[in-house]
């Protein structure tokens, strides 16, 4: 993982919440958010702990992004 370990960790958000897709149906994802060098980055991983993808995110698609339940707020 190298750098994205390094972006990720400790994050300072958790969120737990279900997403739904065309793709996957309805799954339960735990959403991290780190501050990196000013800029919000997210990244969702799956029930199995599998990071399905991570991005850098302005601050107003960070609110819309912040749903579900709030499990760590820095």
């Amino acid at each position: 993982m190298g750098e994205l370990e390094n972006v990720l960790k400790p994050p300072d958000e958790v969120w737990r919440g279900v997403k739904g897709s065309g793709r996957y149906g309805a799954e339960l994802f735990t959403k991290y958010v780190k501050y990196y060098r000013g800029q919000p980055m997210v990244a969702l991983v799956d029930k199995d702990m599998n990071v399905r993808t991570i991005y850098a995110i302005g601050q107003k698609e960070l609110e819309d992004f912040r749903t579900g339940i709030l499990l760590k707020r820095k």
